[in-house]
């Protein structure tokens, strides 16, 4: 009778305490796909500063801790990781995070990046980077690629011709092996044009993330775990 009265008064705590455990372990997945869907309202070249502005509210992102917020420049951040979790459980961990940024009071940067690692990079992820997925719907990249496409055109005296932007611009920008050929750091960049005409396919193909990182055990090590549709690596790696 004593052994039942127990179990009784136990039974609710074992419940909270189940349900705390499975909230601690699905919430950061589920936050991330939040963090994502509040993205794609804001549409570059349309969505203004106001629009940027109560979408970071919204997620409750924060201000690039440089220069000063205005509707001539501002940039926003939000990112989320699971140390919540034991390191035991998720070994290195995930980080997600969205970006966008606003120039002359006009959206013309929004971006995701999701990455292996959490807290401050130690000194080896400082220097060779983190596993991560970066994909950008950026007007930013297409200026800076119209300008770089000048400068070099000037430096070898060719006749300017003008910059043919790709829909979508893809590729491994960075892929690290130790002295044994062991792989330490691998970068996969996507940036879609706003002026592609399959943005919103483009977006969500390779938004398309594997958000089991956050929650399975030992998680994830490298950036293709992070994004299946990934490219194959580059045939061989660095001597």
């Amino acid at each position: 009778m004593l052994s039942k009265r127990i179990l009784l008064r136990a039974a609710p705590l074992l419940i909270i305490g189940f349900l705390v455990c499975w909230a601690t372990l699905l919430y950061p997945s589920l936050h991330a796909r939040y963090l994502l869907d509040e993205l794609k309202d804001l549409q570059l070249n349309h969505s203004t500063f106001d629009d940027a502005q109560k979408c970071a509210k919204k997620i409750r992102a924060q201000e690039v801790p440089f220069g000063k917020c205005t509707r001539a420049g501002c940039q926003w951040y939000k990112f989320i990781d699971n140390t919540l979790l034991p390191q035991w459980y998720r070994g290195t961990g995930v980080t997600f995070g969205v970006v966008v940024t606003v120039k002359d009071s006009i959206v013309t940067d929004k971006g995701v990046e999701y990455s292996i690692g959490v807290g401050t990079p130690t000194v080896g992820e400082a220097f060779y980077g983190r596993p991560r997925v970066d994909v950008f719907q950026s007007e930013s990249s297409f200026e800076y690629q119209k300008e770089k496409q000048r400068k070099l055109q000037e430096e070898l005296h060719e006749k300017p011709t003008d910059y043919v932007e790709p829909p979508i611009s893809k590729e491994w920008g960075k892929i690290w092996y130790d002295k044994n050929g062991k792989m330490i750091v691998d970068y996969f960049a996507v940036n879609i044009s706003p002026r592609s005409k399959s943005i919103l396919e483009d977006w969500k193909k390779y938004t398309a993330f594997n958000y089991r990182c956050f929650w399975k055990y030992k998680g994830c090590s490298y950036g293709k775990d992070l994004l299946s549709i990934t490219d194959p690596y580059p045939p061989n790696p660095p001597s």
